[in-house]
């Protein structure tokens, strides 16, 4: 079931992945002398490529390789390792369950855009999972998603919860709520 949840909240185009690591596996000593900037993107694809495994390049579904990739990867910065290694974390999967170092991941991943971990930050603030519960940041996060989610079902859920959130905060805090969402917008989608 965790396995399933992790493949379902995390999408990309496998095809033009797999195709980079064959080029990567085929050619490791490249990985080494690569730009630092680069790097990042390889360590993706390989752990990518062994959290879902390539029957082409007859290479397994390894979760012990594929997490160790996929930290390295989100150490430089890369969006889908950070959300990976944060659902990781967070229901130990592959890693030992660590709720606080899987909000902090999904933290960097949101502050980058990937609307799963907004999502996973906003409930995370509302309920306390890996962080204090704070219902204006479960506000904020909830109003970012609800603007940059790409799917319906996402979208609604986030205003849907953004309104819920509106009879546990104060007038005051209600409007320190809504410019904190509008700051965090900005810094994510405005500033890039």
């Amino acid at each position: 079931m965790k396995h399933m949840l992790l493949i379902t909240l995390l999408t990309f185009s496998f095809s033009a992945l797999s195709q980079k690591f064959d080029f990567y596996f085929e050619h490791s000593d490249y990985i080494e002398n690569i730009k630092e900037s680069e790097k990042g993107e390889a360590y993706l694809v390989i752990g990518l490529t062994y959290y879902y495994g390539n029957d082409d390049i007859q290479i397994e579904k390894d979760i012990n390789r594929a997490v160790y990739w996929l930290e390295k990867a989100a150490t430089k910065n890369m969006p889908m390792a950070q959300s990976m290694i944060a659902l990781s974390y967070t229901i130990g999967f592959g890693l030992p369950k660590d709720e606080n170092k899987g909000f902090n991941w999904d933290f960097k991943a949101a502050k980058n855009g990937v609307t799963q971990s907004q999502s996973r930050v906003a409930l995370a603030y509302k309920i306390g999972i890996g962080t204090i519960q704070n219902y204006k940041r479960a506000y904020a996060w909830y109003a970012v998603l609800a603007l940059s989610a790409n799917d319906i079902d996402r979208k609604s859920m986030a205003i849907e919860q953004r309104d819920n959130l509106i009879n546990r905060l104060s007038q005051e805090s209600f409007i320190q709520a809504q410019d904190m969402a509008t700051k965090l917008y900005s810094e994510i989608y405005n500033d890039k």
